[in-house]
């Protein structure tokens, strides 16, 4: 894998998105805030934010109280709670998100966002399936169902432009355990290209970073593929928050059905397979439920807002009777297309039926499917990804970018304090 490339300078919103006041001010203001985050000493740089956050807080009132006069343009004092609420997450990034510090001044920057929200209106919000809509422009159509189904959660950031509310950036995420561990896992995050270089990316970070922090989570991951438009931007954002980037080879296994080509292995290898398809509607929910229980599985058909019609019947399968289930393979046709393994799971020394459940969902998308349809499946391990490219030699891999952010070390996991202290001296 590349060395994974290190991104040290703050990203700055510009002033003229967010202040509405004189040229002269503008100018003076905006050159103390360049200059003071490019500062290699952090603590300088910091107590120049603290003066630009007064000034800030000064032209705060003004705009609250005009708005409180007339009630009907949000758009000059939104500008103004989002520049405020940008150089907070800019103070929490300076020393590491997850410090004392760093936390402190998310969670300030949170309360600014929730004072400007009980005085207007929307302006961070959890993306659910009753407010999709407003999204739509910066979700994937298979992001989009994730999030309606229950699969993903996701928050979105909501900008007002001439009188009009729209839905401007969107980050969408999962929860996973490793070991003890939890983990927060980003898979998407995009600004409408109207609203950026106003902080929206990093407000939604920050949101989520601070909600991480409060709830136990000791690790944010994210992943995104190599070659889409925004690369070098969102690699250059993530790096700002004290992601540590690299890059390979999704581990998934993508082949296209028409260059499968092992079909005598796949025929002897899917016998004692069932179809979930074969039970009644009631038959196959509870094997699911039992088999996800039994198989210690979390996070996935235990939200209540997963639809039902999620799992694709015809393509999920198990191994074992209705009283027992010993291994299941749970997949879904997504909007795009593409037949996907959702889940893969066996009990404790039965992982060598993962080698019937994928010949079965193979055969499946042989017989029922065009020869140009993708297959996504999990690499579980070493063995079933030799077993894959056994079936399948010809298969596709996209390059993706990677990166995890985790607590600082002790030394620089500085509090409120101990930088008053310092900057005291």
């Amino acid at each position: 894998m590349a060395k994974p490339k290190k991104y040290a300078k703050a990203v700055v919103p510009t002033l003229d998105e967010a202040l509405e006041i004189s040229d002269d001010l503008k100018k003076e203001l905006e050159t103390e805030i360049k200059e003071s985050f490019g500062f290699d000493d952090f603590i300088e740089s910091h107590r120049t934010a603290q003066e630009i956050l007064e000034e800030t807080n000064k032209h705060l009132d003004e705009y609250v109280a005009a708005y409180e006069k007339n009630k009907k343009d949000r758009e000059p004092v939104e500008k103004v709670y989002a520049f405020k609420i940008g150089i907070l997450n800019n103070m929490a990034k300076r020393f590491h998100p997850l410090s004392e510090y760093g936390k402190a001044k998310l969670g300030e920057a949170v309360k600014c966002r929730m004072e400007f929200e009980a005085l207007i209106g929307p302006m961070i919000t959890r993306i659910t399936k009753n407010n999709i809509d407003l999204f739509r422009t910066v979700l994937s159509r298979d992001v989009a169902e994730d999030i309606a189904s229950g699969r993903l959660s996701a928050i979105g950031a909501v900008r007002t432009k001439k009188g009009t509310a729209y839905g401007v950036g969107a980050l969408a995420y999962y929860f996973d355990e490793i070991g003890t561990e939890k983990v927060v896992r980003i898979i998407w995050l995009f600004v409408n290209k109207d609203f950026r270089e106003r902080g929206v990316c990093n407000q939604l970070i920050g949101e989520l970073t601070y909600r991480c922090a409060r709830t136990g989570f000791s690790n944010i991951s994210v992943e995104f593929p190599i070659g889409i438009t925004d690369t070098k931007l969102l690699g250059y954002v993530l790096g700002t928050w004290q992601f540590d980037l690299d890059s390979g080879m999704d581990p998934d296994s993508v082949m296209k059905v028409g260059d499968v080509t092992g079909y005598e292995k796949i025929d002897s290898c899917k016998k004692g397979v069932q179809a979930l398809s074969d039970l009644d509607k009631n038959g196959s929910d509870l094997i699911v439920k039992k088999a996800l229980r039994k198989l210690a599985y979390r996070g996935f058909l235990t939200n209540t807002d997963l639809s039902k019609d999620y799992i694709d019947r015809s393509l999920s399968c198990y191994f074992g009777d209705e009283g027992a289930v010993k291994a299941i393979l749970l997949a879904h046709k997504t909007p795009s297309g593409i037949l996907r393994v959702e889940y893969l799971g066996a009990e404790e020394g039965c992982e060598a039926l993962y080698y019937n459940l994928i010949s079965f969902f193979m055969q499946k998308a042989i017989t029922s499917y065009e020869d140009d349809t993708l297959l996504k499946i999990p690499v579980e391990m070493e063995e079933l990804g030799s077993f894959i490219e056994e079936i399948c030699p010809k298969q596709m891999g996209q390059y993706m970018i990677a990166g995890d952010m985790t607590k600082p070390e002790p030394e620089l996991d500085l509090s409120p304090e101990d930088v008053a202290k310092i900057m005291a001296v």
